[in-house]
């Protein structure tokens, strides 16, 4: 039958690096133009289906690694950068800047046109927390906090983006917020 594929995918479905979902057998015809085989017909049965795209049944196993390298430097990154919006011991210059950011993120909040403005020290800690808490979810979590941590980071890196634009930066202040962004959602997809 095969070694089942490392993204969970059973032995009626095609693993997701294949296309998605489908059943691995289909209904051998008749032979005659016209009439399909039912299961009552003499003569029906089933056929293996082969798989689309020429990709073989290890394809997903060839992206595990790679994918599960990406997830465990991601999950590390947020991690480590909420750790220094929580903790002064890290990098105190880097604390002192980082206090001074939150400042200007807490002027353009995104929920301020609702009239809700964060303190930005709370802001700081509240980010903080949340990429700490979902940088370490990412790499040590089971599968489904695994895909939740990821969407928390995604909804940071749009609010990060979004407030980098709404503060006129240069595009070289808003790459790692893309760049980032781009990889969560490349964790996503596959």
């Amino acid at each position: 039958m095969g070694m089942p594929c490392p993204c969970g995918a059973s032995s009626g479905s095609r693993c997701r690096a294949e296309g998605g979902w489908q059943p691995r057998w289909e209904a051998r015809s008749s032979g005659r133009p016209g009439r399909e085989a039912t299961p009552g017909r003499q003569g029906a049965g089933f056929r293996r289906r082969p798989p689309r795209g020429g990709r073989g049944p290890h394809a997903c196993a060839a992206m595990a690694l790679p994918l599960t390298a990406l997830r465990v430097l991601l999950g590390s990154f947020f991690a480590l950068t909420g750790a220094a919006k929580l903790s002064e011991q890290i990098s105190a210059p880097v604390s002192e800047q980082m206090k001074a950011l939150f400042v200007q993120f807490a002027e353009v909040f995104p929920l301020k046109v609702f009239g809700y403005q964060p303190d930005p020290m709370s802001y700081q800690v509240a980010v903080g927390w949340l990429e700490l808490l979902a940088g370490l979810l990412l790499v040590l979590g089971p599968p489904m906090l695994q895909e939740m941590s990821n969407l928390i980071l995604t909804l940071l890196m749009m609010g990060a983006i979004f407030t980098l634009v709404s503060l006129k930066e240069s595009l070289n202040t808003c790459v790692p917020a893309i760049v980032c962004l781009g990889l969560l959602l490349l964790l996503d997809i596959c």
